[in-house]
Parts: structure tokens; C-alpha cells; sequence
């Protein structure tokens, strides 16, 4: 069992002080201080921690997190033997702890300098009387001074020892105050040239009467109950004493910037720690997280916080943490680091291809895959222009503020090697962007708790192993631009909500096997998407017309579905299309219409294996930026189009396994891009044309089985396909003589002519070149049948 785990489950023991250690200790009085919930109160559960936040106090405001740590006993050795404060349990006073909270004017400790007009402190600078101030009276204190001064409260308590012993004490205090106050004076003459030339205010050889001044403990208070150093989370309540400013300089820049104790150091014992850290928890993650990390000690949840808590070196702002209200960067911080040392110890973390920071005490922002907002700011600002250079910022103050901008925005784990569940906690963070965990071995359901992030715009969890239903809850995200789920497990339906989602940009849900059902017509209000991808699902009957609607749609890819009925007409309103995949969907039927050719920005088309039919329109000739035609296994016939000539750009053309016949017209010769062209198995007749020589970057032609005629031959020009690797013409009704020029065609590997009227001979070099190449060459096929 962690220590976490066995410090939560055995918090009670029973003595009435929760610390645990059997024995019970005085909790201080006094109406300003809020007591501890009794024993009746508490449960060995977690959520006693509840009780001891949020306790309403005298004025009837919540008591804050300092103030309930307050009716915590105090920890042993926290005093010296000369009264100060001493957290690190070695006897002495750690003056120099409090020097960066003393006013240089008056020697007081004072965070905010607030004062009120009856002389108190005023913690929330209202310039009123604190409602946990104390007046002038209650302020005074008899300070009995010698070799080493003790703080004495007026305590009515105090004052059961004799009348005798009480008379010798004023007498000794009356003596010792005279020369106290020489002793002051002189220190004060003396250390005025070292204060201005060190700018602390005080003299080192005053400090301790000036700080024995500043924080005594409040009247009504026992005399052993002393309070803390005041730059850690107050024991017992200390008016004079709030928490820095949140406009403050990050913690680790403080503790860069002074000789004093860093923010993080404080007297707050592990115990204490645990409970701010649980209470904090308890509202920022979700329940059933929380559930995991008090009850299950193998859990991610309390490994995380056991780390936190006992291994983890960052300075963490422990007084920001107890103080009410919280304080926003100490919080976030906590709250950033717990949540991340989950995700990677709940997704073997130790296995990952690229880990570089993690689990370290350097900044989470610095760990790899990590971006937070000041990284975003300043790209902001180079958009702008700007280069992001300091010196450009007139206002050092807001340059500041952008520097402490470290708030997490963006988790980038691609390709990582992470395994296991993708974690509730995520939802912490609540300012993520992105989360980009595509290509892992992530298994389990998407948690609901990831729909709580408002913020979202980038959800990457393709290429995984998740499975269960794609939940609707995904149209709590109102900001998700880019959402790809494909490469899973998932199961069911696409839900009608996700038609809400209305800044969708790109949805990806392909290669799902398990999906099944319609495309919703609810898909039509999604006017931002541009990408939609589908393919290779369940997912069947008719392409709503809606999708007419997706004026901004550039790619649809629904491939290998049981898609059915013909194309909507309004899909040819799609002016922005560049890629319409629909092939392997065998119950697809109807024709293209002339309308295609207003698809002018269309780049690539796939309809094999569907069942569309009739002919190539003429209008085909209008897709100019088209590089990709796949057609084949239709039902298409017909003759080609002279104007399919105009498809200067087509790269790959695939008519194979179709009804065409007719001759090639000769404007394909005007397709200079061609790389590969199948036209086998259709009815072309009548003699290839010349022209087709002009492909010279070909690599393969194939038109076997066709019925061209027997009198014309391979046309001279092929001698200029230098490239082309494979040429198949095999039983193509060609006949004639080989053209020598065939020796020309030098990357040759797979040559097929069988089943032919060819007449002639290939020459030796010819043969000898083909079989010499083909010692470098995987694979070489030469099929001759010549008559």
C-alpha cells in the first residue's frame, strides 16, 4: 500500500486530533478559530477530508483552507528555544524565511501592507477592520526579554501558577523591558546604514525582537500552542498573513529571484499536505478517478498522487494551495502535474518511444509532447509580426503575465507506444486544445469525462484499439474542429447528435468494421465540414441528400460500405469537392450526370465496383485538375469522349473490366501525365493511336483482352516509353509485325504479348538486354506468342 493510501484509510485513530499518532493534543480556543470536525464527524473515508474545508466561523464566511489546517495540532520542534519560529525542527529561529514578508518601514510582516484605521492589519486591503483582525487592545503583547526572549500571551489559563511566581515575573519583565528597549534602540542606530544599503528594512541584530513583535500568537490561546513561520500554511490563523497576489511572478521565478526559502518550503506536515491535495482533487477530477485514488492503491489515481506528494522535487506553492480562495497558478500547477504523472504512469509510461521530461522536477511544459499557452501566445504574436522578442514588449508587466502562461493546451503522444485506458483525469485540464494519441495501443472506451472539455478543438485517437459506441455526448464539444476515430473497434452507429457539432471541420470514422447503420441526414448541418471519411465500415442505404448542404466539403470518401441508390443530384452542388470515393459499394446504381463537370476542383473520383452505368459524359473533359479516375468493374459503356483528351493532369486511369468499345481516340495523346493506364477487358476496336507515344512517363499499360484489329500493330512511338515497366497486351487482337523500336523500352520487367497476330522477330540484343536487366530486377515475365 502506498503511503498516500495508508495515511488516507488510517487518518482516525481514535484520540480526536486526526494526526493519527494516538495521542491527542490541545486544539486551540479563541471564537476566530474554526474547530476541527469531532470524531462523531469524520468517516474513514476520503470526503471526511471535506469537513475540515468549508466550516462556517464566527462572521459567518467559509473557513478557509489555512484556517481548518489551523485546528490541526502543531507539528513537534516547530519552536525554538528562543521563542521564533523553527519548521526545520533544529532548536533555532528561521528569521530569514520571513525577511521577504517584512515591511521595510515598520519591521511587521505584512503581505499586502493593508492597514485598517484602527492600526490593525487588513488582510483583504478594504482599508476596514478585518473581521479576523484583533483591535489595539487585544494587539498587546509583554514581551520579556534577556539571553533568549519567549513570547508570553495574557492567556487567563497562563495565570494558574502562584501569586508569588507571578509577582517575580513582572519584576524580572519591568527590569528586562528597560534594557530591551535600550538594546533596541541602539540596533535600530546601528542597522539604519545596513537596512538602506540591503534594502530589507531591518537589521540583522534586531530581527529576532522585530519579529517576535510582528507575529505573537492571538490572545486566548494557550501557551503552547505557538503559530508558523509565515511563509507556510498557517497553523493557527494569522491575520497579518494572506497569500501573494496571483499576479505574482511563477513560484520557481521567486525562488530564482531571492536568497530567502522558496515559496514551496513550509511546515505543513505530510499528513496536512494530503488533505489540501485531496480536497483540492476531490473537486477537480472526476468521481469515479477520485473513488480510484482513495480506495485503490494499484491505481494510476493514488501512484500519481504518491509522487506528487513524496517523490516529485518542483516547488509546489503549498501556501497559494491552502489558501481561500486558492490560489489560481498554485492550483493549476498541483492540478497539471498530478494529472499528467496519471497519464503516463497509467499508460506505461516507462515503454514509450519518446519520454523525454516526464516524471522530472523541470516544468510539465518542458516535457515532450507538452505545449501549454505561452507557447500559443507567442506564435499568436509572430503572427502578428511580432517575433516574440522582449524587448519589443513596451509593458514589462504584460510581458510577465505572458511568461506565466504556462497552462498545458495541447498533448501530442503520436506514435508513442502508450498503452492501457485513456484516463478521467484528462477533464482536469481544463484548457486543452488538442489531445493527439493516434497510432497507439490505447484500449477501453473514449471516458466521458473528455466531454467536459469545452475548450476541445482537436480529438486524434485513430489507429487504436478502442471499442464501445461512439457516444453522443460528443456534441457537448461545441468547439471540435478536427475528430478522428478511425482504426478502432467501435461498434453501433453514428449518432444523429453529432450533427450539432456544428465547427466540425474534419470527421474521420473509417475502417471501423463493426459500424453499422445510415449516414444521419443530420450530418447536412455540419456547414463548417470539409472532410468526411467513412469508408471501409457497416454503415449502409442511401447518401442523404443533406449532404448538398456541405458547401465547404472537399473530401468524401465512403468506400467499401453497403451503400445503395443513386448519388443525390445535390451532390453536384458540392462546389469545393476534390475527392468523391464511393467504389466497392456494389448496390450504388444511376449514371454521371453531365452536372459532374461542375465538380471543377475535383482531383480525384473512385467509383469502381459499383453499379453505375451509361456512358462518360463529354463533361468529363471539364475536370482539368483531376489526376485520378478509377472506374473500373462498372457498369459503364459506351465510347470515350474525345474530350477525356483534356485530363492533362490524370495520373492514374482505371477503366479496366467495363463495356466500352469504339477506338482510343487519338487526344488521349494529350494526357502527358499518365503514369498508369488500365483499359483491359472492354471492347475496344481499330488501331491504337500514335499519339499515344507522347505518354512517356508511363510505367504501366495494360489493355489486354480487347478486340482491336489485327492489322495494325504496336504503333513505332512505344519505343519512347522509356519508363514504362510493364506492357501487357495479352490476347489483344493486335497483330502485324513487333516494332524494333520495342527495344527502346529499357526499364522494361514484365513484358505479356500472348494470344496475339504478331509476326517478326525481336532482336538478340533486344532479348540479351531484357534478361541482362532483369539480374537486377525482382520479377521479369515475358510472355510471346507470335504466328
Amino acid at each position: 500500500m502506498t503511503p498516500t493510501l495508508e495515511r488516507l484509510l488510517k487518518l482516525d485513530d481514535g484520540d480526536g486530533d486526526g494526526d493519527g499518532d494516538g495521542e491527542a493534543t490541545p486544539i486551540p480556543s479563541g471564537d476566530d478559530i474554526p474547530h476541527p470536525p469531532s470524531p462523531e464527524e469524520r468517516s474513514k473515508s476520503a470526503k471526511s477530508f471535506r469537513n475540515l474545508f468549508g466550516r462556517k466561523n464566527k462572521s459567518g464566511r467559509n473557513s478557509s483552507p489555512a484556517e481548518a489546517a489551523a485546528s490541526a495540532p502543531p507539528a513537534s520542534g516547530l519552536w525554538g528555544e528562543n521563542g521564533a519560529v523553527d519548521d526545520d525542527d533544529d532548536g533555532d529561529r528561521d528569521a530569514a524565511a520571513m525577511e521577504s514578508y517584512r515591511d521595510p518601514e515598520s519591521g511587521r510582516v505584512d503581505a499586502d501592507a493593508g492597514v485598517n484605521q484602527g492600526g490593525n492589519v487588513d488582510d483583504d486591503e478594504e482599508q476596514n477592520q478585518d473581521d479576523r483582525g484583533y483591535d489595539e487592545e487585544d494587539d498587546r503583547r509583554e514581551l520579556v526579554s534577556g539571553s533568549h526572549a519567549d513570547l508570553v500571551t495574557k492567556d487567563p489559563r497562563s495565570r494558574s501558577a502562584s501569586a508569588a511566581k507571578k509577582r517575580c515575573l513582572v519584576l524580572v519583565a519591568a527590569l528586562l523591558i528597560v534594557g530591551a528597549g535600550v538594546g533596541v534602540a541602539l540596533g535600530l542606530t546601528l542597522g539604519g546604514s545596513s537596512g538602506k544599503e540591503g534594502g530589507e528594512g531591518v537589521s540583522e541584530s534586531n530581527a529576532d525582537e522585530n519579529e517576535a513583535e510582528a507575529v505573537p500568537p492571538p490572545q486566548g490561546e494557550s501557551e503552547g500552542t505557538p503559530s508558523p513561520s509565515p511563509v507556510a500554511t498557517p497553523a493557527v490563523p494569522v491575520p497579518e498573513l494572506t497569500r501573494p497576489p496571483t499576479t505574482r511572478a511563477p513560484v520557481a521565478e521567486v525562488a530564482a529571484s531571492t536568497t530567502k526559502a522558496p515559496v514551496a518550503d513550509t511546515t505543513l506536515t505530510a499528513e496536512e499536505k494530503e488533505q489540501i491535495a485531496l480536497s483540492l482533487l476531490e473537486t477537480a477530477i472526476p468521481s469515479s478517478s477520485y473513488a480510484a485514488l482513495t480506495s485503490d492503491p494499484e491505481s494510476a489515481q493514488n501512484q500519481a498522487l504518491d509522487w506528487v506528494l513524496n517523490r516529485d522535487a518542483y516547488p509546489y506553492d503549498w501556501e497559494g494551495l491552502s489558501s481561500d480562495p486558492v490560489d489560481e497558478t498554485a492550483q493549476r500547477d498541483f492540478v497539471q502535474r498530478y494529472v499528467l504523472a496519471g497519464l503516463y504512469l497509467g499508460t506505461a509510461g516507462d515503454g514509450w518511444s519518446a519520454g523525454a521530461g516526464w516524471m522530472t522536477s523541470d516544468d510539465v511544459c518542458s516535457w515532450s509532447g507538452i505545449e501549454c499557452g505561452f507557447e500559443e501566445a507567442i506564435q499568436a504574436r509572430a503572427n502578428n509580426g511580432d517575433d516574440g522578442n522582449e524587448n519589443q514588449v513596451d509593458d514589462e508587466d504584460a510581458w510577465r503575465k505572458l511568461q506565466s502562461e504556462r497552462t498545458v493546451t495541447k498533448i501530442v503522444l503520436v506514435d508513442n507506444a502508450l498503452t492501457g485506458v485513456i484516463p478521467d483525469d484528462l477533464s482536469a485540464l481544463s484548457s486543452l486544445t488538442a489531445i493527439e494519441m493516434h497510432e497507439n495501443r490505447l484500449r477501453g472506451t473514449i471516458p466521458p469525462s473528455i466531454f467536459d472539455l469545452a475548450r476541445l478543438d482537436t480529438l486524434f485517437l485513430d489507429a487504436n484499439r478502442l471499442e464501445g459506441e461512439i457516444s453522443p455526448d460528443f456534441a457537448k464539444l461545441t468547439k471540435m474542429r478536427r475528430l478522428t476515430l478511425n482504426d478502432n473497434r467501435f461498434v453501433g452507429s453514428i449518432p444523429t447528435e453529432i450533427g450539432q457539432m456544428t465547427t466540425l471541420v474534419m470527421l474521420w470514422l473509417f475502417n471501423n468494421g463493426e459500424l453499422t447503420g445510415k449516414i444521419p441526414t443530420e450530418l447536412g448541418n455540419l456547414v463548417n465540414l470539409e472532410s468526411l471519411a467513412i469508408f471501409n465500415t457497416r454503415i449502409a442505404g442511401r447518401i442523404p441528400s443533406e449532404i448538398g448542404n456541405l458547401q465547404s466539403l472537399k473530401i468524401f470518401k465512403a468506400e467499401n460500405n453497403l451503400l445503395s441508390g443513386a448519388l443525390p443530384n445535390t451532390f453536384y452542388n458540392l462546389a469545393s469537392l476534390e475527392v468523391l470515393g464511393i467504389a466497392g459499394n456494389r448496390n450504388i446504381t444511376g449514371s454521371l450526370p453531365p452536372r459532374l463537370g461542375s465538380l471543377t476542383k475535383l482531383r480525384e473520383l473512385y467509383i469502381s465496383e459499383t453499379s453505375i452505368g451509361g456512358s462518360l459524359p463529354d463533361e468529363i473533359g471539364d475536370l482539368t485538375e483531376l489526376s485520378y479516375l478509377s472506374a473500373s468493374a462498372t457498369e459503364l459503356s459506351g465510347t470515350l469522349p474525345a474530350t477525356i483528351g483534356n485530363l492533362a493532369n490524370v495520373q492514374f486511369l482505371e477503366l479496366g473490366n467495363n463495356n466500352f468499345n469504339g477506338t482510343l481516340p487519338s487526344e488521349m495523346g494529350g494526357m502527358t501525365s499518365l503514369i498508369s493506364v488500365l483499359l483491359y477487358g472492354n471492347r475496344f476496336t481499330g488501331a491504337l493511336p500514335s499519339t499515344i507515344g507522347g505518354w512517356t512517363n508511363v510505367a504501366t499499360v495494360d489493355m489486354s483482352k480487347n478486340a482491336f484489329s489485327a492489322d495494325s500493330g504496336l504503333p513505332t512511338e512505344i519505343g519512347l516509353w522509356t519508363k514504362c515497366e510493364v506492357l501487357a497486351f495479352h490476347e489483344a487482337g493486335i497483330g502485324s509485325t513487333i516494332p524494333s523500336e520495342i527495344g527502346g523500352m529499357s526499364a522494361l520487367k514484365v513484358l505479356d504479348l500472348s494470344l496475339n497476330q504478331l509476326t517478326g522477330e525481336l532482336s538478340l540484343d533486344f532479348l540479351l538486354s531484357l534478361f541482362y536487366d532483369c539480374t537486377l530486377c525482382t520479377r521479369f515475365s515475358f510472355f510471346l506468342d507470335c504466328h
